[in-house]
């Protein structure tokens, strides 16, 4: 049953090839998914880009809003493709609506989920099936676990493809690799290629599967990382495993428990210290070892490392190891030297992970003790909470790129399954 993702991949989305070279017209369609945003902030233009993959930029669109909704793009090459960017912008000509879609070869009809800046909106299709861990394959599809069961979603499409069952092994830590979905669980690594359907690895570059499951996936700007030290129960561990060209591992200087980990741009993946105190811990894009910041952090069980740029950074949820008590909000810059710690309330969070949401803001994702899933939007201001649309508990979530995240799977208050799509808009 394995096969069948990779089926759908192949005919549906054209991932079993690298490039088309013929033309086909090709039309956005904005999408307001359940939550209409176009109206409510009062757009008064559209302003639509296609990204190529060096970062420069073609306009697509600039005028009033399409009364079908849709912009054509007229006949335009599918050999190459794009990112597309919609902003919708009101009379002062601030953006308060924006969309975004992944890299696309540009085919028919492409749809675009708008949402209002800085809040959720629910997305206008659910997963085919439940979820409890959501990972993003391919740059394109989500790719969510619920026991042996696997789900993708296209998010060009914004619809849900065939359900596949069969899959190797319950996703405990779940992560992408490229267009590989690897797996672990406590007896052992596996990985499926979204795009053939066939196995892939079962080691993970010479580390042990008990050293970093249940840690945290952080994905940075050369790799992505599975972090042993992050994971809240289970022995100590001192692991970093990176996922780039080929499968690294990093040791940390000890072995801890508990850590907050996360990307900061131009500085690398960044490690707290856990269950004790001590200074976090830094590895550079593609780094081989680690250094220790100048100063030193209070023990925090938990929580996210919220990154915001030029080595600053927030902690974010976690608790007081000796007390059980909500750890305070701290904020720290690696450039300092003396009194380099600021802490704030604290955010009732016991489990949380992080994603860039542009320059110099982040958005953290997580649940309190009773299993209620929050999201904040992070930056130099503060910490804003971001109300959910579907109230839900023990939801997962995942960056699409762009500031995007998606929140996922979960269940509802009487225990149901929760299906629908949130998107956090930056």
């Amino acid at each position: 049953m394995r096969s069948s993702i990779a089926l759908v991949l192949c005919l549906v989305a054209t991932s079993c090839s690298s490039s088309r070279s013929d033309t086909a017209p090709a039309t956005i369609v904005l999408d307001e998914g359940q939550d209409p945003s176009l109206g409510p902030a009062k757009v008064t233009r559209v302003v639509a880009r296609a990204r190529q993959s060096d970062g420069s930029e073609l306009p697509v669109h600039d005028g009033p809003v399409p009364a079908d909704g849709r912009i054509p793009l007229g006949e335009v090459s599918t050999g190459t493709a794009v990112a597309f960017v919609v902003e919708g912008r009101d009379e002062a000509g601030d953006v308060v609506v924006r969309g975004g879609t992944p890299f696309v070869f540009p085919a028919g009809d492409i749809k675009v989920q708008l949402g209002m800046t800085g809040a959720s909106t629910r997305l206008s299709r659910p997963l085919g099936a439940p979820a409890t861990a959501v990972t993003l394959v391919g740059a394109r599809y989500l790719f969510a676990t619920s026991e042996l069961r696997g789900t993708l979603f296209d998010l060009a499409r914004l619809d849900s493809l065939a359900e596949a069952r069969g899959l190797p092994r319950r996703a405990r830590t779940l992560l992408s690799w490229a267009d590989y979905a690897v797996m672990l669980d406590e007896g052992g690594a596996s990985s499926l290629d979204t795009t053939t359907g066939a196995a892939g690895i079962n080691s993970l570059g010479g580390a042990a599967v008990s050293d970093v499951l249940g840690g945290a996936v952080v994905v940075g700007v050369d790799a992505t990382y599975l972090v042993g030290p992050a994971r809240a129960e289970g022995p100590k561990s001192s692991t970093v495993v990176r996922f780039a060209s080929a499968i690294t591992t990093v040791a940390l200087s000890a072995p801890r428990r508990g850590a907050a980990a996360g990307w900061i741009d131009g500085t690398g993946l960044v490690v707290t210290t856990g269950d004790v105190d001590g200074a976090p811990e830094i590895v550079a894009a593609g780094a081989e070892t680690s250094d220790a910041a100048s100063f030193a952090l209070p023990a925090r069980r938990g929580g996210a490392l919220a990154g915001l740029g030029a080595g600053a950074f927030v902690l974010v949820g976690g608790v007081e190891p000796s007390t059980g008590a909500a750890a305070p909000t701290l904020r720290a810059s690696l450039a300092c030297t003396t009194d380099c710690v600021a802490s704030s309330a604290p955010i009732a969070l016991v489990d949380a992970k992080s994603h860039p949401a542009g320059p110099g803001s982040s958005w953290v994702v997580g649940h309190r003790a009773d299993g209620d899933t929050r999201a904040y939007l992070v930056d130099a201001k503060g910490e804003h909470e971001v109300t959910l649309r579907v109230p839900r508990r023990f939801a997962d979530s995942v960056a699409i790129g762009d500031g995007f995240v998606v929140v996922a799977g979960g269940v509802d208050g009487a225990g149901a399954p929760v299906l629908e799509l949130e998107q956090l808009v930056p």
